[in-house]
């Protein structure tokens, strides 16, 4: 984590390592005050404090509230925390725009990626073993490649205008075998 909320909005991103360590950079380093947070959730202030408070795992979160926290806030640290503990990848969407040049940046960040994660596979199996520490920045460095090929998806959907469930649902219904008419 970092040490402050000044660094947190400074641009210096929290590493929570619990979901008690997220929901503190959700409430303590989001774009509104702790009592403001609480106005708006609504929960009561003291509840609020209390979850933000590594020091006090005996205060449970209410799950129904992760949403609005991270969405007043601003401060998504315990979405991020989630896709870490359970190995997924989380990319925000590009915001919908009829330029081209999100797509073209997407996919040439994605075709860097897919170069460092090859040069990193080869110089680790350059001396015939594989020691726990290269498996790991391997698998980020894949990781990192699958959150850029979702870049790009999410910038194809957006120069079409379309948000990406619709375009999934219209997909679905192209690729349905046609019904013979009576």
């Amino acid at each position: 984590m970092t040490r402050a909320p000044k660094e947190c909005r400074g641009g210096l991103t929290c590493r929570p390592a619990s979901m008690p360590e997220a929901q503190h950079c959700a409430i303590h380093h989001g774009k509104v005050e702790p009592k403001q947070l609480s106005m708006e959730l609504p929960a009561r202030y003291g509840y609020v404090l209390d979850a933000g408070n590594t020091n006090r795992p005996d205060a449970p979160f209410q799950a129904r509230l992760l949403e609005p926290l991270m969405r007043v806030s601003g401060n998504l640290a315990p979405l991020h925390y989630l896709a870490d503990a359970f190995d997924l990848a989380l990319v925000a969407l590009p915001t919908r725009t009829e330029d081209s040049a999100p797509v073209l940046d997407a996919f040439l960040s994605l075709a860097s990626a897919l170069g460092e994660s090859g040069d990193q596979i080869r110089a680790a199996m350059a001396d015939g073993k594989l020691t726990a520490d290269e498996v790991f920045e391997i698998a980020k460095s894949l990781k990192t490649l699958a959150q850029h090929a979702m870049h790009v998806e999410g910038a194809m959907f957006a120069k079409l205008l379309i948000h990406p469930e619709s375009a999934k649902m219209a997909l679905q219904r192209v690729n349905q075998p046609l019904r013979r008419r009576a």
